[in-house]
């Protein structure tokens, strides 16, 4: 009885460790995947152009809010430190980490090991890479005609401000608060 009881255990262990490793394997075969795909690079790209948007987009509020001031050198170091610092956390509502764990996670949910190596051959072939060559050609093509959108961001980010700081103001009317700013 109990030489039944090890073998079971030793085969319950092989089992579960065989699932495991299969599973690692399958997860190894999904990063070489997300790393054919350029899935980090795309990830950067992404970033690198919503700071490019981000920053067109605050220049005329900073602009306007610095209006009849002169910054020394100093003084615009840490302005431009202070702006790079809130493109970076607003360029992307994630991490590199969480984008690419979004991915293995989908990928593993959605293609079976097979799939994944069919994906595999696809990208690292000739045609593979050429496909990803013209999707990225299309992005950069894409975003770098960002004037018409660019232009939607700007009008869509001012009226935004415009009726913030008229709703502010009236809160404040209404609540008999004077802060002595002047109001737009």
């Amino acid at each position: 009885m109990i030489k039944k009881c090890i073998l079971c255990f030793i085969i319950l262990a092989l089992c579960c460790g065989g699932a495991s490793s299969d599973e690692t394997t399958k997860k190894e075969k999904i990063a070489k995947l997300i790393e054919a795909i350029g899935l980090r690079e795309n990830f950067h790209d992404i970033v690198d152009n919503q700071k490019k948007v981000g920053k067109e987009i605050i220049q005329q509020p900073i602009k306007d809010a610095m209006a009849g001031i002169s910054l020394t050198t100093a003084e615009q170091a840490n302005l431009d430190k202070i702006t790079d610092n809130y493109l970076d956390k607003t360029a992307s509502p994630f991490t590199l980490e969480q984008y690419t764990d979004c991915f293995t996670n989908t990928y593993n949910s959605y293609f079976s090991e097979a799939e994944i190596d069919d994906l595999l051959r696809f990208y690292t072939s000739d045609l593979g890479r050429k496909s990803l060559k013209m999707s990225r050609e299309a992005y950069a093509y894409l975003t770098s005609m960002k004037t018409e959108p660019l232009a939607r961001y700007k009008k869509a980010f001012s009226e935004f401000d415009t009726e913030l700081v008229g709703l502010l103001a009236g809160l404040k009317q209404s609540r008999g608060i004077d802060t002595g700013a002047k109001v737009k």
